[in-house]
C-alpha cells in the first residue's frame, strides 16, 4: 500500500472503543486522511464473539472483491483472548505476544499470529469518526449506564468527547504530542507511579501486586534519597496509597495531570518504567518510546515487531538495587544517553507511529501471509 495506489478498503467492525484501542482507531484516521485506505464501520462482527473483555477488535481490509480479516487482541494477559476466532481470521495481532502462550495451539493458528507492539493512549481529534464509533458500539453491544461495572467505560467515552469538543484541558493526549521531539531538560531522573490495591484484584493477581507495589515503593524511596531534588518521583494518589505511604504521595496536581505529565517526560534525562501486572508493558513504556527518551527498565516480557533490544534502545534492572546503581552509571555518561534516545525516536518513526504501525499491518493482510 504506498500513497499513489488506489485506497484499500477497510472495513472496522466497531463493536467496542475499550482504551486499549484508540492507537488502532488513530492510524486508521490518519491513513484515510492521507487517501491511503477508505474507511467503514459496520457494527455486528462475528469475529470478536465471546471476548472475555473491551479490549478486541477485527477489520477487514481488501482490493477488489477478496478481504483479510484481523483481529486485534489488546488485553494484558499474554494468553491468547480468542482461540476460537483464530480459525475465522487470516491474522491475530496480540499485545503482549509471548509464544510461551502458543504451545496448545496448532501450527495453523500459531503461523497467524504477529506481535503487535507498544501500547499506548493516543487519539486524533476527528468528531465524525467519534460519532460513528460510540453509535456502532452501542448498536452493537448496548450496555446499562446505571451499573457500577460500567463507571470505567463512560470515564473513557468522556476522555474522547473531551477531546473533540471541550476546549478544556484534555486527559487523552492527541497523535500530535506524543512523538520525540528536543526539550530543555530540567530533571535527572523521572518516576511516577501508582500503586495497586490487592483487594480490588481477583485472588491470582493479588501477590503479583504486593511485589510490584513493593519493587516501585523501593525504587522511588531510594532515588529520592539519592537525587533529591533532581529526581521526580513518587506515588499517585488514591486512598490505598494514602493508607500505605502517604510519604510519597505526589500531592501537587500539576505534577500528575495529563498535559503536565508529557511536559515532565520531555524535561526528564531518564525514565523508568517497571512491569505491570502478570508482567503486562504499560502504556507508560509505549509513550516513553513515543517521546524518545532514555529509558531504564525491567525486563520486557513480550515481544515487539523490530527488535527492541537490550543496550540498543533501553537498559535493563532486575532488583531496585540494580535500578539505582543503573541510573548513577546513565547520569554519568551522556553519550550512552543520547544513543538510547537516538535508537527510540528512530524506533518509534518506523515500528510505533500509529500511521505507520497501521499502514504496515494493513500492508501484510492485504498481502501474502508469511508464515513464521
Amino acid at each position: 500500500m504506498a500513497k499513489n495506489s488506489p485506497p484499500v478498503q477497510v472495513t472496522v467492525y466497531a463493536d467496542s472503543n475499550g482504551t486499549h484501542l484508540h492507537q488502532i482507531f488513530t492510524g486508521l484516521d490518519l491513513l484515510e486522511r492521507s487517501g491511503e485506505i477508505n474507511l467503514k464501520l459496520r457494527p455486528v462482527s462475528r469475529y470478536t464473539q465471546g471476548r472475555p473483555n473491551r479490549q478486541f477488535l477485527a477489520l477487514k481490509a481488501q482490493v477488489g472483491p477478496s478481504g483479510r480479516v484481523a483481529i486485534f487482541d489488546m488485553q494484558d494477559a499474554g494468553d491468547i483472548g480468542l482461540p476460537e476466532s483464530l480459525d475465522k481470521c487470516d491474522l491475530y495481532y496480540k499485545r503482549s505476544y509471548n509464544e510461551n502462550f502458543h504451545e496448545n495451539l496448532n501450527d495453523d493458528q500459531r503461523s497467524k499470529i504477529r506481535p503487535f507492539g507498544f501500547n499506548y493512549q493516543v487519539a486524533r481529534k476527528n468528531r465524525w469518526l467519534l460519532i460513528n464509533r460510540l453509535l456502532m458500539e452501542f448498536v452493537a453491544r448496548p450496555f446499562n449506564p446505571f451499573k457500577s461495572k460500567n463507571n470505567f467505560h463512560l470515564h473513557n467515552v468522556k476522555e474522547l468527547i473531551d477531546l473533540n469538543f471541550s476546549q478544556r484541558k484534555k486527559i487523552m493526549p492527541d497523535h500530535k504530542e506524543l512523538r520525540p521531539e528536543v526539550s530543555d531538560k530540567k530533571y535527572s531522573v523521572l518516576f511516577i507511579c501508582r500503586l495497586w490495591d490487592p483487594e480490588g484484584l481477583s485472588e491470582e493477581n493479588r501477590e503479583d501486586a504486593r511485589k510490584v507495589n513493593e519493587s516501585r515503593i523501593e525504587i522511588i524511596r531510594d532515588l529520592g534519597a539519592r537525587l533529591g531534588d533532581r529526581f521526580l518521583g513518587g506515588i499517585q494518589r488514591t486512598q490505598y496509597a494514602e493508607k500505605q505511604v502517604p510519604d510519597l504521595i505526589i500531592k501537587d496536581k500539576k505534577f500528575t495531570s495529563r498535559d503536565n505529565y508529557l511536559k515532565l517526560v520531555r524535561q526528564s534525562e531518564i525514565v523508568i518504567s517497571s512491569s505491570g501486572l502478570l508482567g503486562s508493558t504499560g502504556w507508560k513504556f509505549g509513550e516513553y518510546v513515543a517521546l524518545g527518551k532514555a529509558i531504564i527498565s525491567e525486563p520486557l516480557q513480550s515481544e515487539v515487531p523490530g527488535g527492541f533490544n537490550v543496550g540498543t534502545h533501553y537498559l535493563e534492572f532486575h532488583t531496585p538495587s540494580q535500578c539505582v546503581k543503573i541510573v548513577d552509571q546513565l547520569l554519568g555518561d551522556g553519550e550512552l544517553r543520547q544513543k538510547l534516545e537516538d535508537n527510540v525516536s528512530k524506533y518509534f518513526w518506523e515500528y510505533l507511529e500509529p500511521e505507520n504501525l497501521m499502514r504496515d499491518i494493513i500492508n501484510e493482510l492485504i498481502g501474502p501471509v508469511k508464515v513464521k
